[in-house]
Formats: structure tokens, sequence, C-alpha cells
């Protein structure tokens, strides 16, 4: 029996905040979207609505490819984490991803953040696999999390110049919890989604028995972390899973493109955004806001 398969495309959109100034041309902003198809599918005849109004595209669609990869790994390493059966998979993971892009041609640089009662930059931004080897060596798990203040901080110190220049990733290897953080989710997102930064997760499951009831917040938790600024949460049942997670997160980030539009706001408040393919084979999927320049 024959089956027939229908090419689909799930385009992930992430806020961007930047502005480019052209020679008499009005400032643009622009959007990173990550394409997957099951088969070839052309990225064109796109349609950005802000705030429910129709947006004009300012050029064309640049591969992402073109962009190096800047990607912060923050490693929850509270008490309930690391007890998780994937606590140090998800390491050999984060690290072979790099590794995979790095093998591909990709320009990528990679930083190691730890997120407990302290949050600790384990290891600045390198493109040295030994140094990122050697830096989750480091780690000593224990205490209370803290991931949304340190994805907080990654967002705000380790991704604050101009928008634009690299891909950003912080990839998060946690349960989901957090127990101790100043920041809350929301305010997590908006700056994520202002410094352009997609936030990807890879689950440690959750956590132990005697951590109840917490068990169950901690997937919800990741969807809406990575939904809102543009990732995927990955949530691994089992250490073998990882290989193939890898495989699609690795395709995920070569699959980016870059999008410039006119915003139709200056007002530096966040608006919704909407990115549509006019292909009715393509679906697409955005995140919710961007920040308009000023």
């Amino acid at each position: 029996m024959k089956i027939a398969i229908r090419v689909i495309a799930v385009i992930l959109l992430s806020t961007v905040a930047v502005t480019r100034q052209k020679p008499d041309s009005p400032a643009t902003s622009v959007v990173v979207v990550s394409v997957r198809s099951e088969g070839p599918a052309k990225v064109e005849g796109f349609t950005i609505s802000q705030d429910g109004q129709a947006a004009q595209l300012a050029s064309g669609i640049t591969p992402g490819t073109a962009l190096p990869v800047e990607i912060v790994v923050v490693v929850d390493t509270s008490t309930s984490a690391a007890r998780s059966k994937l606590f140090a998979p998800n390491q050999n993971a984060a690290l072979a991803l790099v590794k995979a892009l790095q093998d591909s041609g990709t320009a990528v640089r990679a930083a190691v953040v730890t997120a407990d009662t302290q949050i600790t930059v384990v290891q600045g931004l390198t493109n040295d696999m030994h140094q990122l080897e050697a830096a989750l060596e480091r780690i000593r798990p224990g205490g209370a999390s803290r991931i949304q203040d340190a994805l907080y901080g990654v967002c705000q110190k380790m991704f604050a110049g101009p928008i634009g220049s690299a891909r950003r990733i912080a990839l998060l290897l946690s349960d989901g919890d957090d127990n101790q953080s100043n920041y809350t989710r929301d305010e997590v997102i908006a700056l994520a989604q202002e410094r352009g930064v997609l936030i990807y997760a890879l689950s440690t499951g959750q956590p132990a028995a005697e951590y109840e009831p917490l068990a169950g917040r901690g997937a919800a938790a990741l969807r809406k972390l990575t939904s809102e600024t543009g990732g995927i949460a990955y949530l691994a049942k089992k250490p073998s899973d990882l290989q193939q997670i890898d495989q699609l997160l690795e395709k995920d980030i070569h699959n980016q493109f870059l999008i410039e539009f006119l915003p139709l706001f200056r007002d530096g408040k966040p608006h919704h955004i909407e990115v549509k393919s006019t292909n009715k084979s393509v679906r697409v999927r955005s995140a919710s806001k961007y920040f308009a320049p000023k």
C-alpha cells in the first residue's frame, strides 16, 4: 500500500527588536524563523500582521546560515533536577549539538551557565570544544532552583549587544521547576523577545516523588518559555531518546531564516505578531509578540 506524504512546514518565529536604518528608507525590524518540513518547501509567500494589522515585508528572506550562532547552555543544577537519569545525558547532548553544528560548517560559540541557589557563568562564549567539555565536568549540583533568574541574566548580560549580528539561543536543561527566582516567567519571556533570544529546552523529566506536588508543572513551564520565544521544548523519556532529539534540534537551527519587515509601531513596546504562509500546505507557528523599535 502506498502512503501519500503531504509536505508540511512549521515555521517558528522568534521576536526580535532590532532596527535597521538604510539610506532613504524607513527603519525595519527583523524576525528570525525556523522552518521544518517533511519534504521540500519553498520559504516564500509570507504575510506578517502586527496587532491584527497587515505589515509590509521590507526585503527578501536571508538564510540564517549566513549568520553565526551563539548558544548559552543553562544547566539546572538544583537538587531535584540533578537526581534525574537525564541530568548527565542532557549535558552530553548539548555538547554533541555544538560539535555537530561546528562539523557542519556553522560558525558557533557556546557558553555554560549553572542555575541553583547561585547563578554561575562556568564558561563564557567560546568555540573551543575542550573548554566547553571541561566546564560541564566542573559542574557540582545542589540547592534551590532559579532557572528563571538564570535565563533573565543570560538575556540581559550575555546577549546585550545589537541584535542581528548572530542568532541567539538559550538551551535550558531542566525539569522546569523553579522555586526561588526573583524574576517571573513572563518577565523572562518579555526580555528574551526583546533581545531576540530563542529559548530551547531539554527536559530532565519530572522531579522525584519527594518533591510532590511539583510534578506535572515542569513540562508546562518549559513549553511556555519556549513557545513564546520561538523555541521548542523536547521532553525525552529516556537517555536513548536524546540522539534523535539532537538531530531535530540541529535541523531546526540549520533551517532558520531572517525576514525584514516594516514595523507599524515605534513605541518600544511589545505587540502581537503573526506570520502566515500563502501556501495552504504550510502551517505557521509564531511567537506571540515582538518589541517595536522606538
